[in-house]
């Protein structure tokens, strides 16, 4: 029986991600901050041709050692090209004029018509928790970043992208800033079983409702690169 008190948004994530990655069977596909290689691994079941890039040289050799062709920049990749390339939960750690310096260094790999798949956190009470979340991001912000907005901002990409489609992804609620619910609390044992028997209800509510009671968690956005705003005016 699964025990539903470790639902999470992430694990409905993961299913989305999978089902997307199922249509690049025999494709390219790169994973862009593979981290521990989850996305790799799923890619390599579904017959997805897979190539990672992670700053994480530990990380690089443990995937390494597994048979993986993973990189630290991606100017390793030199002449490859991409049908497809997924960044998970990777833009909320960048500026916004990192974020386009990423997206104008790696989008050189995409093949022509390919896609970019976005997944990332929105501002929520645990946001900050990572300390190296620099700042979140939504599909205005993206589609800002990639030109679809007429705004007065400076830093835009030199790639023009629209945004296929997007879905939200639900956590379930928690009552957390309460004393009583970290483990060295010193509240009342009573307190402590009404907050933790409350909480296991809202998981119960998340689980089976299959992540669609909660709050807003996370979005994944599919975008479409049409390529390079210069080739687009000539």
């Amino acid at each position: 029986m699964h025990n539903f008190m470790k639902t999470h948004y992430q694990d409905f994530e993961e299913k989305k991600v999978r089902e997307i990655l199922s249509a690049y069977a025999g494709k390219r596909v790169l994973d862009y901050g593979c981290g521990q290689g989850k996305y790799l691994k799923i890619m390599k079941e579904l017959g997805v041709e897979a190539v990672g890039i992670d700053v994480n040289p530990e990380q690089i050799a443990d995937l390494r050692f597994l048979g993986f062709e993973v990189y630290a920049d991606s100017a390793e990749l030199k002449k490859q090209r991409f049908d497809c390339i997924l960044l998970s939960h990777v833009i909320e750690h960048f500026s916004g004029d990192e974020l386009v310096e990423l997206f104008d260094s790696i989008l050189p790999y995409l093949k022509k018509d390919g896609k970019i798949i976005i997944v990332t956190p929105v501002l929520g009470e645990r946001f900050y928790y990572d300390f190296t979340h620099v700042r979140p991001y939504y599909p205005q912000s993206v589609r800002m970043l990639f030109g679809g907005i007429t705004t007065a901002m400076s830093t835009k990409s030199r790639y023009s992208a629209e945004l296929d489609d997007v879905f939200f992804f639900r956590d379930s609620f928690k009552l957390r800033l309460f004393q009583a619910f970290y483990p060295a609390s010193s509240a009342l044992p009573v307190f402590k079983k009404i907050l933790s028997a409350v909480n296991s209800c809202f998981s119960f509510i998340h689980y089976y409702s299959g992540g669609k009671i909660g709050g807003t968690a996370s979005w994944l956005g599919i975008y479409a690169v049409k390529g390079m705003v210069d080739d687009e005016k000539n």
